[in-house]
């Protein structure tokens, strides 16, 4: 079980900085890194917005924060999710 100091810490982790790795094939905008969305068949045009706080897809309309997204990327517990953020930081 994670602490409540360990959920907002992981819920304050900057989504930009996590997703602008290196690995991942983003084009800046003003506030926000955009990048084809990876939780549909997004081919052509970038539809997901990474903002520091949380995410939206324009073309599936998934959203949350920094926990839901790598629940959702990586298909894990939300527990996981959080230590995984917490080791990121």
């Amino acid at each position: 079980m994670v602490s409540k100091e360990e959920i907002t810490s992981a819920k304050t982790a900057d989504l930009r900085e996590i997703v602008d790795n290196g690995e991942n094939d983003v084009t800046y905008a003003h506030d926000h890194l955009k990048m084809l969305c990876p939780f549909h068949e997004d081919f052509a045009t970038p539809s997901l917005a990474i903002y520091s706080d949380h995410y939206y897809c324009y073309g599936c309309e998934v959203h949350g924060d920094a926990i839901d997204f790598i629940q959702k990327l990586f298909k894990v517990s939300f527990e996981e999710a959080v230590k995984a953020l917490n080791n990121t930081q």
